[in-house]
């Protein structure tokens, strides 16, 4: 799948860092020179939307392309939130440089906007890193631990087929307790979040998940380009779950949130939304087989590692993003959003769903992302290659 569409985004965001460096730069100083800075860096944010809707239209079109492999929709899926990221990153950069130039008021402290420029600067180079290894090795590593780079099936070799039963068991095991723990750290931050939040926008906004919100205005141009930033961050999260899932993730959302209120047991409350239980059974069901091979079982296993390593990259992702929300909920309340609450609840909410959808996926393809292998399918697999295995020996 061709990687053009990124590089540009990574390009126009590097823009973006010099325009609000000269921002900074100015502050303080003479009224003209902070508002010559100030055009640059709307013009450098208006660039980079411009180039992130094309880079968005792209992702989410291979997203829904049948002709593309689960590999290449794995890689645009991570790419489409990684793109999130930066945007709401840009959207911080823009909210704090309006704040310190008098935008919604007496200018803020600088610091807000040092520090959101320094974020977003350390998440463009780990992707350009990234993006500069995958060029030279055609291997996508992790984004944010290049210390984990492996993206595709590893090569597990036990000495017999016992030792491969044994193996693959365990491998599953670790799978689905890798991804319920993945998600449960990521899940623990945006609880903690949403409960400093009043409780009646928490229910609003995941009873709502997925449905348009209006961002109020009132600001000026470049708190104004933030807000949309953030929508667009919000929209491209529902863009990613799909609208046809909206209700379904809606629902899981709702029961995940309910379980955790109810005894704040968040890795239980994952095991379950994700259907752990049923997993598990179906992979001790088709490991009672004979007819599964050797080889069979230990590339499943390789598949598995490699799963782990890619449910990983997402969380991480998604960890981030988080992070980012309630940066955004702080400079917004630094300048007196309204509604800033329900803003943050909403796309607090959106990224829950996102975790849920693929956990889902990831412990049980098939349900409703089917964009990876994961370890219900995989399984299966093994379970159809014996099937078509048998079938032949008695022909």
């Amino acid at each position: 799948m061709e990687r053009a569409h990124l590089q540009k985004y990574v390009r126009e965001t590097e823009s973006v860092i010099s325009a609000a460096r000269q921002v900074r730069n100015a502050l303080g100083r003479d009224p003209a020179l902070v508002e010559t800075a100030v055009d640059m860096l709307e013009q450098a944010a208006s660039h980079h939307e411009h180039q992130g809707a094309q880079s968005r239209r792209f992702m989410f079109q291979a997203l829904e392309d049948p002709a593309l492999d689960v590999a290449e929709k794995e890689t645009a899926t991570e790419d489409a939130l990684v793109e999130m990221l930066m945007d709401l990153e840009v959207a911080n950069v823009l909210i704090a440089a309006g704040a310190a130039s008098g935008e919604a008021g007496p200018p803020v402290e600088a610091k807000g906007l040092d520090e959101a420029v320094l974020r977003l600067e350390n998440t463009m180079q780990a992707v350009q890193r990234s993006e500069d290894k995958a060029q030279a090795t055609g291997a996508h590593g992790r984004r944010f631990a290049p210390d984990r780079d492996a993206r595709g099936p590893r090569s597990i070799r036990s000495k017999d087929r016992a030792a491969a039963v044994n193996a693959y068991q365990s491998m599953a095991e670790e799978a689905l307790d890798h991804i319920v723990k993945e998600a449960s750290a990521v899940v623990t931050g945006i609880v903690a979040d949403l409960k400093k939040l009043d409780s009646a926008d928490v229910i609003s906004a995941i009873s709502e998940l997925g449905q348009k919100s209006e961002l109020l205005a009132g600001f000026g141009r470049l708190i104004r380009q933030g807000l949309d930033k953030i929508q667009k961050v919000i929209d491209g999260l529902v863009a990613l779950l799909g609208a046809g899932n909206l209700k379904k993730v809606r629902e899981q959302v709702g029961e995940l949130w309910s379980r955790i209120s109810e005894d704040g047991a968040i890795a239980g409350a994952l095991r379950f939304v994700f259907g752990v239980d049923g997993t598990r059974r179906l992979v001790e069901e088709t490991l009672r087989s004979d007819g599964l091979s050797h080889a069979q079982l230990d590339a499943a296993s390789g598949e598995l590692l490699a799963l782990m390593d890619r449910f990983g990259s997402n969380m991480e992702i998604a960890a981030r993003i988080t992070k980012g929300i309630t940066v955004s909920g702080s400079l917004l309340a630094l300048i007196a959003v309204p509604q800033v609450t329900l803003v943050a609840a909403s796309a607090y909410a959106m990224v829950l769903g996102g975790v849920v959808l693929l956990g889902l996926d990831y412990a049980d393809s098939g349900r409703i992302f089917q964009r990876t292998r994961g370890v219900g399918r995989i399984t299966i697999d093994l379970r159809s290659a014996n099937g078509q295995t048998n079938g032949s020996a008695g022909r």
